[in-house]
C-alpha cells in the first residue's frame, strides 16, 4: 500500500469515527444481534394477556396506547405465517400509538407480523420513532437502540397495513456504549499516516 492510500484509510477511518459517533441511534432486523448489542434487557413475553378489546395495555414498566387486542385463541385466525401462535400469545392492533416507558430506555425491539400480509400478500412494515423496518410478507424483528447514553421513554408505532401484531417486546434499561469514541479511531488514524509518512522518508534515502 503506497502512502497516499495510507492516507485516504485514515482519513475514512476519522469520517467514520465522526459519523458512527453523530449516528445516535441504529436499527436491528435480527434478534440475536439486537439481543447481543443491549444491556440490561428486559423481555415482555405477552404470556399473561387475555383474549378481548383493549384501548391500550398497561404491562410492568411501560404501557401502550394503541387500540389493540389480546390474541391466546383461535378468535385471531392463523397467524403462524407471521411468526405468531397462540401457545405464545400476542397483540393485534387496530391503529397507530405508542409505547410508554415509566423511566428512559436506550432500546426497543419487537417481534412483528400483519393479518393483511397473511391473507392477502401484501409487505408490511412498521415505524418506530421515524426509524422504518424491513418490508416482510412472514412477519420478522424491528429495534432500534441508543448507540450512546442518551435514552428515550416514548416510541412513537406506525403501520404500514390496517392490521398489525406485535409479541415480545424487548428494551433496554441500561445504556450501551459500544462504538469507540471518535478519539480513539482517530488516534489510530493518526498512528497509521505516522507509519506511512516514516516509511516514505526511509524509502526516499535508500532511493
Amino acid at each position: 500500500m503506497n502512502i497516499k492510500m495510507l492516507k485516504a484509510a485514515a482519513a475514512g477511518l476519522i469520517l467514520s469515527a465522526s459519523s458512527l459517533a453523530n449516528a445516535g441511534i441504529i436499527t436491528f432486523t435480527d434478534r440475536a444481534t439486537y439481543e447481543t448489542y443491549i444491556s440490561g434487557s428486559v423481555l415482555d413475553d405477552m404470556l399473561d394477556v387475555s383474549q378481548s378489546f383493549n384501548t391500550g395495555g398497561i404491562r410492568s414498566g411501560y404501557n401502550w396506547d394503541m387500540s389493540d387486542y389480546g390474541c391466546v385463541t383461535s378468535g385471531c385466525g392463523d397467524m403462524s405465517s407471521q411468526g405468531m401462535s397462540y401457545d405464545d400469545n400476542y397483540i393485534w392492533t387496530y391503529d397507530n400509538g405508542a409505547f410508554t416507558f415509566d423511566e428512559n430506555i436506550f432500546a426497543f425491539g419487537f417481534d412483528f407480523g400483519s393479518y393483511n400480509s397473511a391473507t392477502s400478500g401484501l409487505q408490511t412494515q412498521v415505524t418506530l420513532n421515524g426509524y422504518v423496518s424491513q418490508q416482510t410478507l412472514t412477519g420478522g424483528f424491528f429495534g432500534i437502540a441508543s448507540t450512546d447514553s442518551q435514552g428515550f421513554n416514548v416510541v412513537n408505532y406506525t403501520k404500514s397495513t390496517q392490521y398489525g401484531l406485535f409479541d415480545k417486546v424487548t428494551f433496554a434499561t441500561q445504556s450501551v456504549d459500544s462504538i469507540p469514541e471518535p478519539s480513539t479511531l482517530a488516534i489510530f488514524a493518526l498512528g497509521i499516516m505516522g507509519l506511512a509518512s516514516r516509511r516514505s522518508l526511509l524509502v526516499n534515502k535508500k532511493q
